[in-house]
């Protein structure tokens, strides 16, 4: 093989890994996971679809549906500009077509614009989520969709050495009555509201946070543990309390 070719093959190869590494984490894995399989469910095929993913980072769910999905106009948006931009060389590095945006999820983000919107463990990060769940409403179009997952109100990790707060979070979680509550108020209806991120998820994730600063192969090491044990929680294999609500709900 000539060296031309060998080097092309390795750099394709790191970033294969590179790509699969950023879903090693079984919270992100899982939520993103259900994110997607709502949005198919709903989009029912569409060639063309407007979706906003409200509290991105670097767009992981837009650059996955992207690859599946190109003439579909996706909307990365985040408050924080370093994850946009990793995101943005990301989506540049393999052809897809998403929007990075910079905003303030408090303010408006248009009226009757997506087709869907999604708000996948950002709301415990936003002080006015109520002003954010606002906007993000507003910005649906008349019987869209609206996905949304959060911690629940009490939720604490599997090991106690483990973190006891959720990154970033201005508040720890929420009740799903108050939570419906207040998304029916806003106009939506709510059609799913179910408990997930169980005992074996979480337990997964609390050793990958152990583990996270290890070198690639240990990321990938782990890779195969992580994706089963999400992949166990989503055929109904799982025990204990869960730690999160998924929620999804249609704007009337």
């Amino acid at each position: 093989m000539i060296p031309s070719a060998v080097a092309g093959l390795r750099r394709r190869v790191k970033d294969d890994v590179r790509r699969r590494l950023r879903n090693v984490a079984p919270g992100r894995r899982l939520r993103l996971q259900l994110g997607l399989a709502a949005v198919e469910r709903y989009a029912g095929g569409r060639s063309e679809f407007r979706l906003l993913d409200a509290g991105s980072e670097e767009g992981l769910l837009c650059l996955e549906l992207a690859r599946h999905h190109p003439g579909w106009s996706l909307v990365a948006a985040d408050i924080a500009e370093a994850p946009l931009r990793r995101g943005r060389e990301w989506a540049r590095a393999e052809g897809l077509h998403v929007s990075y945006v910079r905003c303030d999820l408090t303010r408006s983000l248009g009226d009757d614009v997506y087709d869907a919107v999604l708000a996948l463990e950002s709301l415990v990060e936003i002080p006015d989520d109520r002003a954010a769940l606002e906007a993000m409403v507003a910005a649906l179009r008349p019987g869209g969709l609206f996905v949304a997952q959060v911690p629940t109100a009490d939720w604490t990790p599997v090991l106690k050495s483990a973190e006891h707060t959720w990154r970033r979070e201005v508040r720890h979680g929420y009740e799903a009555r108050e939570l419906a509550e207040v998304l029916e108020s806003l106009g939506l209806d709510v059609e799913q509201l179910r408990p997930t991120f169980r005992r074996l998820t979480a337990l997964a994730q609390d050793v990958r946070d152990r583990l996270k600063h290890r070198g690639p192969r240990t990321q990938l090491l782990l890779l195969p543990l992580m994706a089963a044990a999400v992949r166990l929680e989503r055929t109904g294999i799982g025990w204990g309390p869960a730690r999160g609500w998924f929620v999804v709900a249609t704007k009337r």
